[in-house]
């Protein structure tokens, strides 16, 4: 779905994020992120969260490099799964967007390609190939809390966007959240710690995300 409202408020700066994308995106190939439904009916999870990543919460720090008079920007980071029809794949996107924008998650991920000057840049795209799907109940730091967990484990089959930590393809990884259910019907949720890691190579986390999660019923 989409929101024009939202689009056409985005970003005034034009050109601006254009600027920020690597030249070897024009040749990045575009790979399926439509969610195939065929997953929830047969018993298997739909999950979609997208959250503010400081880059404290980023090791080690990545190296990114803006343009002068680049306005305030922050990165997120959306995960998806499943991406592609009949596979089971995690999609792992993290793109930049102007600092405090209110829309979260977005209505859609942003191209991997910009194809507007007002497009985020994706400074990462990878799909990880899942193997172990496992939940549990997990402690939340600094309170008395604990919430519903789960946790995916792969390996990086593609990284059509490389990220500021090289290619990634063939690394083991694993994503994972704590998560509230906000409303049953329709799936939406809260996540909290929500991320991952590739192995040997760099831990990405957003403090909290929102998104939606369906369950098999």
């Amino acid at each position: 779905m989409s929101h024009p409202q939202h689009r056409r408020g985005f970003l005034q700066t034009a050109g601006l994020l254009s600027a920020l994308a690597p030249s070897t995106l024009a040749a990045a190939s575009l790979p399926d992120t439509t969610l195939s439904p065929d997953w929830h009916r047969r018993g298997k999870i739909v999950w979609m969260a997208e959250g503010i990543v400081p880059f404290t919460y980023v090791l080690p720090p990545p190296q990114i490099n803006l343009p002068p008079n680049t306005p305030p920007m922050e990165a997120r980071a959306r995960l998806t799964f499943p991406v592609s029809r009949n596979k089971c794949r995690l999609s792992v996107q993290v793109f930049m967007v102007p600092e405090g924008l209110p829309v979260l998650p977005l209505p859609e991920p942003p191209p991997l390609v910009p194809q507007k000057p007002d497009d985020p840049v994706t400074i990462s795209y990878f799909e990880v190939e899942i193997d172990d799907l496992k939940f549990g109940e997990s402690p939340i730091a600094g309170t008395d809390r604990r919430m519903a967990s789960l946790q995916f484990n792969g390996r990086v089959l593609n990284n059509p966007v490389l990220s500021p930590f090289g290619d990634l393809t063939g690394a083991p990884a694993t994503f994972s959240t704590a998560y509230a259910i906000t409303d049953a019907k329709w799936g939406t949720a809260d996540f909290v710690f929500c991320g991952g890691i590739v192995a040997g190579s760099h831990a990405t986390v957003a403090p909290t995300a929102k998104g939606y999660l369906l369950l098999p019923r």
